[in-house]
């Protein structure tokens, strides 16, 4: 409820994702009704109950410091609007009312006036609840549309009616909700007392129930209610009975669903247990949001003059509540900690579920800042890959660079650029050119997006794999997710429509069925993997010495593929094309540093020779590894090959570090981050394993960028990605000696 009050001024500040913003408004409705019938529940729960048994001794002197306690709350969340008045010399009672009022200053009034209501329910809780609850909402209800229907003209008068009857926490309806719930909460302590709480709950649960379902009926009989007037709040000042009936029978049926539920199912009660600290603290949790404002402006200051708005700007906002929410929490639970208890099995299913959501936060970033972001750059390969594919179905070379540049220019105004991807792309190019352009893109954002999720797949498949394939538990999807969160690289190449998800999906996926003997399987995904060959090589070299007879199918599909396009293009000419296409790419400013944010990009001053030394280095460590593996293998026994997980890193390391890349191709590093958080043995061995990524693909402007922008900032810097890539590539050496000197492969 207190992440309700929050949610329309979160929601005024994100994107209008129509029903989605909608429905974090409708669910905002919860809140005051909610509050008040819990306040309710909670008063009769502790003081009415106390009162019926004739124990109202120090009623008056505890409500009285709560009252002080919710005035000084109010003083701190209302500072700036008292400031604002005292140096404009405001002095009115009137304008310093309407700048105390607030859901807290309703709180006040309704705690001050607890003991004079409990003495008169104390004797018969139920009739006395029921006449003043009614009698309350009579008279709100008359003032509000009949006698006081106008605003009155003198201040005054205005404010004591914004108090009483027209206001968001008007004192007469929400306090008369609160007192038709308080004999509910009386009876709950009574029947717990006599061991009947169960045969109570079930009565709330129905009682709430049967409320909301008659409030709806009820507004729509009087044709007072609709969605769209919940969600633009024109139902709800002044106060509706049937609003408080539908959402305060709710709030009742919520609190005695979860006292049926909670005992009965420990892991939900677990789940539940942050839930439980933050009830013990409500209050300072809601009183922290003044820190929204004054955290913000530190923001604004420190990013001048580039302010960030959206849900940048929200999450920064919030970000100082969070820390401390945390804290009050984790006092709280220092307080009394006394957790429900935890199981192996309760501690799977969290991780699980903690996981699988960091997972899906992760995806939707990327498919929100890679797909649905628009940009300058948005879409861009796929122009080429649709006019290469356009080319091929008419019987001419897109390596032609005229006769390519005519084609691309049909849906791409930009000055004309050559085709250089191998030959074997056409099986991706030919069928998107049969299609009408705007169908073709979308049709490549959809592959893209189903190669990031078998990313994902083969990623687990080969880290959580030792023999079977088997999924070895949930720090592997936790890792995945959080690097999908970070990579920027994978935000970007869902953006500009790059092949590099794609290619890498085929390269992980030729490694799992390699390893497991499908042959012809890994021979498809090999072509796949083809399309990208600076992602593939390195890969392909292991496998070719770890075990040459899965390459094979792979060799013999990819020259077919490429051998049956070349065929469809003229063939004199080809080599004269390819080399002039070679030149034209070479000399993009694209093309030069620092965007090859890699190893060779920075040996390429060095001369040619810098560039073969590095990568003929990486050639040297990736064959003598896979040797190594061969021979462990043969020594077993058992006729396959099964990548051991240190070495798959290795590889893919070698490849990001000594194969010509650019930013989006750095998605490479997607499995090696999740791999190290399973490598890691101790807390700190994980954390020295994921700092070389962090430090790769989630520096301080890609954060900024990601809030800011969602993810599209500008080019890395070389010298950092280049220092991250050799972190990389030592740790994930540093991984394959420690795995060598273990018995079989490493497993999560």
């Amino acid at each position: 409820m207190v992440l309700a009050h929050f949610l329309p001024g979160v929601a005024e500040r994100l994107p209008r994702w129509g029903p989605v913003w909608d429905a974090m408004t409708f669910a905002s409705r919860f809140a005051t009704p909610g509050f008040v019938t819990v306040f309710g529940l909670t008063a009769g729960f502790v003081f009415l109950d106390a009162a019926r048994r004739g124990d109202t001794s120090r009623l008056g002197g505890r409500l009285l410091r709560r009252v002080l306690l919710l005035i000084l709350c109010i003083g701190i969340t209302h500072f700036g609007m008292f400031r604002t008045r005292v140096l404009a010399g405001d002095w009115r009672v009137s304008s310093w009312l309407t700048a105390f009022y607030c859901v807290l200053s309703f709180y006040a009034l309704a705690v001050a006036s607890l003991p004079v209501w409990v003495r008169v329910l104390a004797r018969a809780p139920a009739y006395a609840a029921a006449a003043a609850g009614l009698v309350l909402w009579t008279v709100g209800a008359w003032l509000a549309f009949v006698a006081w229907r106008d605003e009155p003209a003198d201040d005054l008068a205005a404010v004591i009616r914004l108090y009483t009857v027209s206001g968001d926490y008007a004192y007469l309806p929400l306090m008369g909700t609160a007192l038709l719930a308080m004999p509910l909460g009386a009876a709950v302590r009574g029947a717990m007392r006599a061991g009947e709480l169960d045969a109570m709950l079930r009565r709330v649960l129905t009682l709430g129930m049967v409320t909301a379902a008659v409030g709806v009926a009820y507004g729509e009989l009087i044709g007072d209610m609709s969605y769209e007037g919940i969600v633009n709040s024109t139902v709800k000042d002044p106060a509706r009975g049937w609003y408080y009936m539908l959402f305060g029978g709710c709030a009742a049926a919520l609190v005695a669903g979860l006292g049926l539920i909670v005992p009965r199912v420990r892991r939900f009660a677990l789940a539940l247990y942050p839930l439980t600290l933050a009830g013990r603290c409500a209050l300072p949790l809601y009183v922290a949001h003044i820190m929204v404002q004054p955290s913000l402006a530190v923001v604004d200051r420190l990013m001048a003059p580039s302010k960030i708005e959206g849900a940048g700007r929200v999450v920064l906002g919030l970000g100082l509540i969070g820390v401390l929410s945390m804290a009050l929490l984790l006092r709280q639970h220092m307080k009394n900690p006394r957790p429900p208890a935890v199981t192996e099995g309760d501690r799977r299913m969290l991780a699980r579920a903690g996981a699988a959501a960091l997972l899906a936060l992760g995806l939707g970033y990327a498919v929100y800042a890679g797909v649905a972001v628009a940009s300058d750059s948005r879409g861009r390969n796929a122009h080429f890959f649709y006019a290469a594919g356009r080319c091929w179905l008419e019987g001419r070379s897109p390596y032609h660079f005229e006769s390519f540049g005519a084609e691309l220019g049909k849906t791409f105004p930009h000055p004309p650029q050559p085709f250089v991807y191998p030959p074997t792309i056409s099986v991706l190019c030919v069928p998107l050119g049969l299609l009408p352009w705007e169908a073709a893109r979308h049709v490549f954002d959809a592959l893209s997006l189903g190669a990031l999720v078998a990313v994902c797949v083969f990623s687990a498949l080969l880290i959580g794999r030792a023999g079977p394939v088997r999924w070895t538990g949930p720090p592997l999807w936790a890792w995945t997710g959080a690097a999908l969160l970070l990579l920027r690289p994978i935000v970007l190449c869902l953006n500009v429509s790059q092949m590099s998800l794609i290619a890498l999906a085929g390269v992980l996926g030729a490694l799992h069925f390699w390893s497991n003997g499908r042959w012809w399987v890994c021979g498809l995904l090999l072509v796949v993997a083809s399309m990208k060959p600076q992602l593939s090589i390195l890969v392909g070299a292991y496998m070719l010495v770890a075990g040459w007879r899965g390459v094979v199918p792979g060799v013999v599909l990819t020259g077919l593929v490429a051998g049956g396009t070349l065929v469809l293009s003229p063939l004199g000419t080809l080599r004269a094309d390819l080399a002039e296409s070679l030149t034209k790419h070479l000399e993009l400013e694209f093309n030069r540093w620092p965007n090859y944010a890699n190893l060779p990009s920075a040996l390429g001053r060095l001369g040619d020779w810098g560039v073969r030394a590095g990568v003929a280095s990486a050639l040297l460590v990736v064959a003598w590894a896979a040797w190594r593996d061969r021979r462990v293998a043969a020594a077993a026994g058992d006729g396959r090959v099964v990548v051991p997980l240190a070495t798959l890193l290795l590889t893919l390391a070698a490849t990001g570090l000594c194969s010509p890349l650019h930013d989006y191709d750095l998605g490479l590093y997607l499995p090696l981050m999740a791999a190290f958080g399973v490598l890691g043995t101790s807390r700190w061995g994980w954390i020295a394993a994921m700092l070389p990524g962090l430090l790769l693909l989630a520096r301080p402007g890609a954060f900024v960028a990601i809030l800011g922008r969602l993810g599209m900032g500008g080019a890395p810097s070389s010298a950092v990605t280049t220092a991250g890539a050799a972190l990389v590539f030592v740790a994930a050496g540093a991984m394959w000696l420690r795995g060598t000197r273990r018995d079989g492969p490493v497993v999560g």
